[in-house]
């Protein structure tokens, strides 16, 4: 009897890391997302500047003055941007 029809896991066993290599590997991908979040906050940043730049008009000023449009475009510029870099992240802690 083959140790798959015995109903034996595949791939490695849990036990088989050790716990060194388990902290490594936690340890490793909290720095992978930490600077996952910071390049989306940079990219944000970056991304509001250079439609700010590209708008004939001040994009601060229309937000303080509570342009709902303004802020719409805004919102989802950054949702965009984010959505894009948690993917990049998300995928390389796998």
């Amino acid at each position: 009897m083959s140790a798959v029809s015995r109903g034996a896991p595949r791939g490695y066993y849990v036990s088989d890391v050790s716990e060194e290599s388990e902290v490594a590997i936690v340890l490793l991908n909290l720095l992978y997302a930490l600077l996952g979040g910071g390049a989306a906050i940079a990219f944000m940043f970056v991304g509001y500047k250079v439609i700010d730049h590209l708008t004939p008009f001040d994009t601060a000023e229309q937000l303080a003055s509570g342009n709902r449009a303004i802020g719409t475009m805004v919102g989802g510029m950054f949702v965009g941007i984010g959505i894009a870099i948690g993917l990049v992240v998300g995928l390389g802690l796998n």
